[in-house]
């Protein structure tokens, strides 16, 4: 379950003497499993995986694509018809030919673009190794993100700004 009580349940299945020992606890930012996670692992930090924050982060772009392409529709203009996919591939995992369909698509200005290049920025965060450097980057990325008046983008950096912390206990 995602609630409390199903969080708190698979924490009493370790004795008190383990859960005392447990270091860090890998999560998503549910509230839910965080405070049972407090509760029950006091000693331990929260550690927000790269996973759920890119999932959170490609949420964003597709929000902001779907919204935008609503608009351009309505001036018979298909420039984001069918090209959901390609704003949630990782560059380097592309085939050369999408790679050469996303870099067209981000030389129009469109918002979708902007958006998309805020999500990959964050992805240079977790390549650092000293806390000091990765606040100061994330402080960066943040500025740029909540100016960038991209409503879902603003949400979501807002979001992980809250959960600062358990991204920076990744690092």
């Amino acid at each position: 379950g995602r609630d409390r009580e199903a969080a708190d349940m698979l924490w009493e299945t370790l004795p008190e003497s383990q859960r005392d020992q447990v270091e860090a606890v890998a999560m998503d930012m549910w509230r839910a499993f965080e405070s049972s996670t407090k509760a029950y692992a006091r000693n331990a930090d929260i550690v927000y995986d790269r996973f759920h924050v890119s999932k959170h982060l490609n949420e964003a772009v597709d929000d902001v694509r779907r919204k935008e392409n609503k608009a351009l529709q309505r001036l018979d203009d298909k420039t984001l018809a069918g090209t959901r996919q390609l704003w949630l591939f990782t560059p380097k995992n592309m085939p050369s030919d999408l790679r050469r369909e996303l870099n067209e698509l981000k030389s129009l200005g469109l918002d979708t673009g902007r958006a998309w290049a805020i999500k990959e920025a964050l992805r240079k965060f977790w390549d650092y190794e000293y806390v000091g450097s990765a606040r100061k980057y994330f402080e960066w990325w943040y500025g740029w993100a909540v100016r960038s008046r991209l409503k879902p983008i603003v949400k979501k950096a807002k979001m992980l700004k809250r959960h600062l912390d358990g991204l920076l206990n990744f690092v």
